[in-house]
């Protein structure tokens, strides 16, 4: 019986397996420098972790840093502010993301004065806006208020509350000054500076 030919088995390389979720903890947040630390999930070996910290939730406004295979770090923080970060490691396969931590470094701080932008007036309606105070994100502000003078008078007419960056409001005809503070639960910042809106 003639033997069979024998078969040609083409084995292609094989990936590792995905990681896991690491494991982040807080090791020392309650002053400056803090320390961070995570250990690797149940998976696959990573091959390289990466740091994200923001101001909000899921948010990475304040860092992106790629750490190797390190499972810590020790660095200065904004003071006053809520920081939230976590960590994602990564292989070949894949990668996942950790459980997200949350801190507070020191007290919250006053926020510096916003800055007023030159106010758009079309008819009796009055657009106002500003950008935030200069000492952000060091203490981000948690809303503000716009104050209204007449002309050589310090008494303020006005004062409307104002969650966002920017107002439109109505005005009768008349020529006004006009600045801004922002508030924080540290306290609120002084004026900024003033603008003369005029609506004829």
């Amino acid at each position: 019986m003639a033997a069979s030919p024998g078969r040609l088995v083409v084995v292609g390389p094989q990936l590792p397996t995905p990681p896991g979720a690491p494991t982040l903890s807080t090791t020392q947040v309650t002053a400056n420098p803090v320390t961070l630390s995570w250990s690797a999930g149940a998976g696959g070996t990573p091959t390289s972790y990466t740091l994200y910290a923001g101001t909000s939730p899921g948010a990475s406004n304040l860092a992106v840093a790629a750490m190797g295979m390190a499972t810590s770090i020790t660095a200065a923080a904004p003071l006053g502010m809520r920081i939230y970060v976590r960590v994602v490691a990564t292989n070949a396969a894949g990668s996942a993301t950790s459980n997200e931590v949350s801190f507070t470094v020191g007290p919250p701080t006053v926020p510096g004065p916003p800055t007023l932008a030159p106010p758009t007036v079309q008819g009796t309606s009055v657009t106002l806006s500003w950008y935030p105070p200069a000492s952000a994100p060091t203490s981000v502000p948690s809303g503000y208020t716009v104050y209204a003078r007449m002309p050589n008078s310090p008494a303020v007419m006005s004062a409307l509350p104002v969650g966002t960056t920017s107002v439109t409001v109505p005005a009768s005809p008349g020529t006004y000054l006009v600045s801004v503070v922002a508030h924080s639960a540290a306290g609120t910042s002084a004026e900024s500076n003033q603008v003369t809106v005029v609506v004829p």
